[in-house]
């Protein structure tokens, strides 16, 4: 019987490292090319004086001739609308998004994935839109199987190697 539920808990710990962990790849054929626009919402000094700078200087140490082209639109959906359309026929293979209105913010999504650009929603969830339900799905299924490890009748110990963020860490905390 003990071996019965260590084999349950084995399996539900690769079951979430599967569910809950990400691949190697960005996803649906994308490959980020050398121009990203980063899209902020409003004229926060935050964008400025810290996002910006910090996500340039991060790019730059990964990608010495990758472009980044930085849009505010000043709390105006219909601004960032356009600034995305802009960078789009510009040439943008990666729109970093912070959307004005996350509600309406799925039609830059749309008009993305048409010309095959990953989107990347920053700070952000954008709403209306057929990943969102994905993304739903997933987390539901990490809850389920991390609530399953919390009443397994056996302990369950996890063992980390290397640094343990987002449902990692979360998975490593439900462990005993």
């Amino acid at each position: 019987m003990k071996a019965y539920k260590l084999a349950a808990a084995l399996l539900l710990l690769g079951l979430g490292a599967v569910a809950c962990g990400g691949g190697g790849s960005v996803g649906g054929g994308v490959t980020p090319g050398k121009k990203i626009a980063f899209l902020a919402p409003d004229s926060a000094p935050r964008y400025e004086s810290q996002d910006v700078p910090l996500f340039q200087a991060k790019l730059r140490s990964l990608c010495s001739d990758c472009e980044l082209v930085y849009r505010n639109a000043n709390g105006d959906p219909a601004a960032q609308r356009q600034q995305a359309d802009s960078a789009l026929a510009g040439g943008a293979s990666v729109l970093v998004l912070d959307a004005v209105d996350p509600g309406t913010a799925s039609v830059i999504v749309s008009a993305a994935a048409k010309k095959h650009v990953l989107v990347i929603a920053y700070d952000r969830l954008i709403l209306n839109t057929p990943e969102l339900a994905y993304y739903q799905s997933l987390f539901a299924q990490c809850a389920r199987m991390m609530l399953g490890l919390q009443k397994l009748p056996v302990p369950v110990i996890a063992r980390v190697q290397g640094i343990a963020t987002a449902a990692g860490c979360q998975l490593v905390a439900t462990c005993d």
